[in-house]
């Protein structure tokens, strides 16, 4: 079997989210699966480290995807062209866009409808995505998603069929481990001059609730002048009010902003930090949440989409649109060792339920589900 998957969220700056969960599967389904034959699909220039078997062969489709109108020339051009002429069985696309012209059977991972509950106004993205979603929700042979409540809210928007959407989870890189506690203190040396902090993990886009996480750590700072907060996400996507919110904080030399940094980096600030704060006003899944279980962090997560499903027990879950909600947590996580204590050990319990092997399991039946689909239609 031919199995064509769309790769190009893995750039050789290295990936996010989606670009993640497709290295972290499909370097385990071609090794699980030596007898198939499995096509990486770029749309730039790739770091060979990503073809990490005999079995994967890597190819680059023009035209690179900078802009709305060149993605769709991706999908609807270059890949209908390329599924027909090289016989693919499967065309799998992990960030849920299809081509509409392919008679190729296509299995699509969405991974969330943010842009319809959370849409970023200021974004030339938002209108496109909306349309270009609903057209391969509608195109795919089967979908698969990251969470129960994604599948229950693709299939209440794009009236898809619970049957044709199969869950396939996230899980924390291997490398997500607690730290030696000289280590942590070293980390923080580095970055908050010695100084305990709260970190947040992620972009700082809308949802995220930035100026929330501001707001609620200035209010914290007014009775605990001895922590810090580290944002650690790229800052391309920082907005002029997440600036002004942080311009008029009194306490805003204790808020470090590290742009985008390595992975290995990234483990170090959260496996060093007091407490991850991820109270987002929307998420699929989460994957900060459950990193930070797996080095052993405590977590405030928002209570709202997929984040209960996710953290179960193991967060304090608040609500999202309520500073002082935010704010009166991380006081808790500050004054009460105990709370901290139950849950770093129920994140512990937690994490063991999201591992990349069973998720590669998990879309490999979702594979064949969609081959077995189309061959009995």
């Amino acid at each position: 079997m031919k199995i064509v998957v769309n790769t190009r969220h893995i750039t050789p700056q290295g990936y996010d989210g989606i670009g993640r969960f497709t290295f972290e599967i499909f370097k385990r389904l071609a090794l699980q699966q030596p007898q198939h034959e499995f096509v990486f699909l770029f749309d730039r220039p790739f770091d060979k480290k990503y073809i990490t078997a005999s079995n994967i062969t890597g190819k680059v489709l023009f035209p690179p995807t900078k802009h709305a109108w060149l993605i769709k020339c991706w999908y609807q051009l270059s890949l209908t062209w390329f599924l027909k002429r090289n016989k693919a069985d499967i065309f799998v696309s992990t960030d849920g866009l299809l081509s509409n012209y392919t008679h190729t059977p296509q299995l699509a991972v969405i991974h969330d409808l943010n842009f319809i509950h959370v849409p970023d106004l200021k974004s030339s993205y938002t209108q496109f995505f909306k349309k270009f979603y609903a057209q391969s929700a509608s195109k795919a042979a089967r979908i698969a998603t990251v969470s129960q409540f994604s599948k229950q809210d693709i299939a209440g928007n794009y009236h898809v069929p619970l049957s044709k959407i199969d869950v396939v989870y996230n899980a924390a890189a291997d490398f997500y481990k607690p730290l030696p506690l000289h280590t942590q203190q070293e980390i923080r040396n580095q970055y908050t001059s010695g100084k305990p902090y709260f970190i947040f993990v992620g972009s700082l886009h809308q949802r995220k609730n930035i100026i929330r996480i501001l707001q609620a750590f200035e209010a914290l700072s007014s009775e605990q002048n001895q922590f810090h907060l580290v944002i650690a996400g790229n800052l391309r996507w920082a907005s002029q009010d997440i600036n002004k919110a942080y311009e008029a904080m009194q306490h805003k030399n204790k808020v470090v902003f590290t742009n985008r940094i390595s992975d290995t980096q990234l483990h170090q600030l959260l496996a060093s930090a007091k407490a991850l704060v991820y109270p987002s006003l929307f998420e699929g899944f989460g994957i900060p949440i459950i990193e930070a279980f797996a080095c052993h962090v405590p977590v405030i997560a928002g209570n709202n989409s997929a984040m209960p499903e996710i953290a179960g027990n193991a967060a304090l879950l608040v609500d999202a649109n309520c500073t002082e909600a935010i704010k009166n947590a991380m006081a808790q996580i500050v004054t009460q060792p105990d709370i901290c204590s139950n849950l770093i050990e129920s994140g512990k319990i937690r994490v063991q339920y999201f591992n990349w092997d069973k998720s590669a399991s998990a879309m490999w039946q979702s594979i064949l589900n969609t081959i077995s689909q189309t061959n009995n239609a």
